[in-house]
C-alpha cells in the first residue's frame, strides 16, 4: 500500500468518527431523572422552590414528600413552613435512583448539575447540599 492511500484512509476514518461522535452528542438524553425525598414529622408543612434547567417552581406541601424532576441542572431550597420552624426536615437527593446527597435541618438547600461529554464516559456531574442560615429561612417563609 502506498503512503498516500494510508493517509487518505486515516483521514476518512477520523472524519467518520467525528460525524458519529457529533450525532451521539446531539442524541444525548434531554435530562436525568432526579427526585427530592423530604421527610420529617408527619404533616409538617414545608415551603421553598426548585429550579430545573432555569425554570423556578414553588414547592409547598405536607411531609412526607417525594418530588420527581427531569433535567440537567437542579437547584432547591426547602424549609419547614412558618409555625414549624423548630421542626427538622431531612432531604435526600437521588439521580437515576441512586442517592446523590442528603442533609437535615430546619432548611436545606443545594444543587446538582450533569455535565455532558461527547461520549458517556466523558460525562459527569457536580453537586452541593447543606443547611441554611436563619436569614435564608426567614426569606423563604415570608408570605
Amino acid at each position: 500500500m502506498s503512503r498516500r492511500f494510508v493517509v487518505t484512509l486515516t483521514v476518512i476514518f477520523l472524519l467518520l468518527l467525528l460525524a458519529v461522535g457529533t450525532y451521539l452528542f446531539q442524541q444525548s438524553p434531554k435530562g436525568r431523572a432526579f427526585a427530592l425525598t423530604i421527610t420529617g414529622p408527619p404533616g409538617c408543612e414545608v415551603v421553598g422552590y426548585v429550579i430545573v434547567d432555569g425554570v423556578k417552581q414553588r414547592v409547598e406541601g405536607k411531609l412526607p414528600l417525594n418530588l420527581p424532576y427531569i433535567g440537567h441542572k437542579l437547584e432547591y431550597a426547602i424549609v419547614a413552613a412558618e409555625g414549624d420552624m423548630t421542626k427538622s426536615i431531612s432531604l435526600v437527593v437521588t439521580r437515576e435512583g441512586k442517592v446523590w446527597g442528603s442533609a437535615t435541618g430546619n432548611g436545606v438547600k443545594g444543587g446538582i448539575e450533569e455535565h455532558r461529554g461527547l461520549l458517556p464516559i466523558f460525562g459527569g456531574g457536580s453537586s452541593y447540599i447543606g443547611g441554611m442560615s436563619t436569614a435564608e429561612i426567614e426569606e423563604l417563609t415570608k408570605k
